[in-house]
């Protein structure tokens, strides 16, 4: 298969787009990226670096550097790395340079090899470029002015009797004051430049952040991301939103202006919330049964023994002439749960997870596999508080089963999604932890992570530590810390003592999606003069999160929402980054 990208192949927009393309593969994915359209630049291994990153994080998958930048390198290790990879892929740079570079080489035969019959070939921005019929000369034209002009492409899909000039960007904003559309070249450019074109061929417009990929099997191509592809032939256009599919013939003049037909975009009807009948465990039934018994013996100790169990996993028990009747103790929000905060602490650790139907729907399976880990590799003293918030399938039932299987798991239920800061927060109010630790469900403890991080945290000038931390120079941008020091802590996994609420305080609530909410109350640590430090290697596994199947463009939103919320109240806060702390 093929996929182009308009641009931001790496960005978290395109999580769902590589997503949906690995998934196809047989395990195990073998990625392979190759550097030669950026291969003049002095950041070239930059770039491939950055990949490696993404990949790295947001899917904790290695791939294989295939670097091939100049004439003067040898072909065959870049062709050899991409010929083991069945996931290829060549990015930004110039278009004419790869062209000059890939025509007739190994390298270029190696990408390519396979992508109509199951390797995943992704292309993008200049890479999609060099691969059209008609090739748009970029640089030359929008950096050293050339008159307008067309170089010869490789023309990949040319066999498939398609006549294509593929041009990313297609809705660049960046001019602001001036027309950079139609990647860069404005709409007076671009019509002088299809006026160039010969009468068979078409242009493809792939919108920035968004996708198409070519599925011969079925001759359709479906479009990925945040905005759109555009079928321009004749100075008109046909437009194709993200969510929809169009048959492989619209890209030939015969059938470039048909009418595009509405396009199938699915959107879910969620369930009323807590639709299913009322899980009882049986071990619940057994315990009344046994509570009754003890009662009738006069052993009130032992029956208020297993009334506090049957409590404790989220249950309220009645007598009743037909039996027991049992309720799900379910609150309505985060300060409707019994806080502990105010009481002394009863163990080591209190290990925090929240199940939630907001980010990319309910998280059950991912949950139970964080919380069966942490149970795995616990000290002798810990809880793992499992907060649901209003999930809409049986998760509930689930975390139940789990709190009967195990007494060291405490569920709280809530009654809503009350967001990512209430649920939080309710699982705050009910630790009993001296420490606390926030979890991340896609997050899997492979070996024992609480004697480091206590030891971390026995320093008093620590306030917080985690596995990911973060640095700023301007609040605007964060980037991995390259030191043990941190301007903040993911919510992979933060830990901190308990004692440190009474100073920095709960999580702001309004932050109802859990973006930049860790990068909020990272800052209320600094604020109360705490530190933030990186507890290095840490036996931990990163799954891929659930946010990869969200929409793209609501994560977007929402994203933006909540980082609007961060600036407004750290804006001018500066003074609090480690960058500054020495001025």
């Amino acid at each position: 298969m093929l996929t182009l990208i308009g641009s931001g192949e790496t960005s978290e927009r395109m999580l769902n787009a590589h997503q949906s393309l690995l998934a196809r593969l047989p395990p195990p994915p073998r990625i392979a990226f190759l550097d030669t359209p950026a291969g003049f630049q002095l950041n070239a291994a930059e770039l491939g670096a950055a990949t490696a990153a993404y990949f790295k994080k947001y899917f904790s998958l290695d791939i294989a550097l295939a670097e091939y930048r100049t004439g003067a390198d040898s072909p065959e290790p870049a062709a050899a790395a991409l010929a083991r990879a069945n996931y290829r892929m060549a990015g930004p740079g110039s278009p004419t340079y790869a062209i000059k570079l890939w025509r007739n080489s190994p390298v270029y035969a190696a990408l390519v090899a396979g992508w109509q019959a199951g390797a995943q070939i992704v292309l993008a921005s200049s890479a999609a470029i060099a691969i059209s019929r008609w090739a748009l000369p970029v640089y030359e034209i929008y950096k050293a002015g050339a008159d307008p002009f067309w170089a010869d492409g490789l023309d990949l899909l040319g066999p498939l009797g398609l006549e294509l000039a593929i041009v990313p960007h297609f809705d660049n904003p960046e001019g602001k004051t001036y027309d950079t559309r139609y990647c860069f070249m404005g709409l007076p450019r671009l019509m002088a430049l299809e006026k160039l074109l010969p009468p068979g061929a078409v242009i493809l417009g792939i919108d920035e952040n968004t996708a198409c990929t070519f599925d011969f099997d079925s001759a359709t191509v479906a479009v990925a991301g945040a905005g759109r592809v555009t079928i321009r032939f004749n100075g008109e256009e046909r437009n194709y939103p993200s969510g929809s599919t169009f048959d492989l013939e619209r890209l030939t003049p015969a059938h470039a202006l048909a009418a595009a037909p509405l396009p199938h975009l699915h959107t879910p009807i969620l369930p009323h919330p807590h639709p299913h009948p009322l899980h009882i465990p049986p071990r619940l039934r057994e315990w009344a049964a046994e509570r009754d018994r003890l009662r009738a013996e006069k052993k009130f100790a032992e029956s208020d023994h297993l009334r506090n169990r049957i409590a404790a996993v989220g249950y309220a028990v009645k007598d009743s002439p037909s039996g027991p009747v049992f309720t799900l103790t379910r609150h309505p929000g985060a300060n409707a749960v019994p806080s502990q905060l105010d009481k002394p602490a009863a163990l080591e650790w209190s290990v925090n997870l929240l199940a939630s139907p907001a980010v990319g729907g309910n998280n059950r399976d991912e949950i139970l596999r964080a919380a069966r880990s942490v149970l795995q590799w616990a000290p002798e003293s810990l809880e793992v508080v499992i907060v649901d918030n209003g999930s809409t399938d049986d998760t509930p039932a689930a975390i139940a089963d789990l709190a009967v299987e195990d007494a060291r798991v405490r569920p709280v239920f809530l009654a809503t999604d009350v967001g990512e800061g209430g649920g939080r927060n309710a699982g705050l109010r009910a630790s009993r932890g001296s420490r606390i630790m926030i979890l991340g469900g896609h997050m899997q403890l492979v070996g024992d992570v609480f004697t480091p991080l206590a030891a971390t945290l026995a320093d008093e000038a620590i306030g917080a530590t985690g596995s990911n931390g973060l640095t700023s120079a301007d609040l605007f941008n964060f980037d991995p810390a390259p030191t043990a020091e941190a301007d903040a802590i993911e919510f992979y996994l933060f830990a901190f003592r308990r004692d440190r609420l009474a100073r920095v305080g709960l999580l702001d609530e309004k932050f109802v999606f859990y973006r930049n909410i860790d990068l909020d109350w990272s800052m209320a640590f600094k604020d109360r003069g705490l530190r933030l430090a990186i507890t290095h290697g840490l036996p931990l596994t990163a799954h891929p999160h659930p946010y990869l199947s969200m929409d793209p463009a609501e994560r977007d939103r929402l994203s933006k929402k909540n980082y609007r919320r961060f600036l407004e109240k750290w804006r001018d806060r500066k003074d609090l980054l480690i960058v500054n702390s020495h001025h």
